[in-house]
């Protein structure tokens, strides 16, 4: 006989749950049409289960796309530390980063969302915090591919802007690419031209002050 789940295994199961439909009603109908009786519907629960775990359809949405793009950080993560000298790291960057511009309707949602929250200080100090977490991420996997090359030491300083940088650049060309204002190809070509330049700059900076 299955053992009876325990109360916090429900209360995970549903959370997993509603987190499933909200993606795929988010996904499907973009972020201002949603509503979280949308939600409750795809989910097949009540309006109070929505609110039981989430405060309400900004948080709900922000979870969603955290845990997707933490997602796509992890692969970036693997592959480029799983690959073996510094032409296979750009060939893992950029296969990563073409598979991302391959999902418009995430980079359309992250977009919208962003967009909406911006105008409410707790929604975008939650924002802010995740965004933090993606850049310490960019920093971690910046500083494997300057070991590759052989730079010796990064100035804190030049690494902030970098992976500010090659954040907003991204972003900016990934929302590009969805809404049809630049092809994938040059969406591509950019953003990989921006990662050589910073990487440039961290060499030269590196060999001047170890001259």
């Amino acid at each position: 006989m299955p053992k009876a789940l325990t109360r916090e295994e429900l209360q995970a199961q549903t959370r997993d749950l509603i987190v499933s439909a909200a993606e795929r009603v988010f996904l499907a109908r973009g972020y201002h049409p949603t509503t979280i009786a949308q939600i409750a519907e795809e989910a097949g629960r009540t309006h109070g289960s929505i609110y039981g775990n989430f405060a309400g359809k900004e948080d709900l949405c922000l979870h969603v796309l955290r845990s997707h793009f933490e997602h796509v950080l992890a692969g970036l993560s693997t592959a480029v530390l799983t690959a073996d000298g510094m032409d296979a790291k750009r060939i893992a960057t950029q296969q990563q980063w073409e598979k991302l511009l391959e999902e418009p309707a995430w980079i359309r949602l992250a977009a919208d969302f962003t967009i909406a929250t911006r105008s409410d200080p707790l929604q975008e100090e939650s924002n802010r915090d995740t965004v933090d977490g993606f850049i310490a991420g960019i920093q971690a996997l910046v500083l494997v591919q300057a070991a590759a090359l052989g730079v010796q030491s990064v100035d804190p300083e030049l690494l902030e802007r970098a992976c500010a940088a090659l954040l907003a650049t991204g972003v900016g060309l990934a929302v590009g690419y969805s809404l049809g204002a630049t092809t994938r190809e040059l969406a591509v070509v950019a953003f990989l031209d921006s990662v050589e330049l910073w990487f440039r700059r961290m060499e030269i900076n590196s060999h001047a002050a170890t001259s």
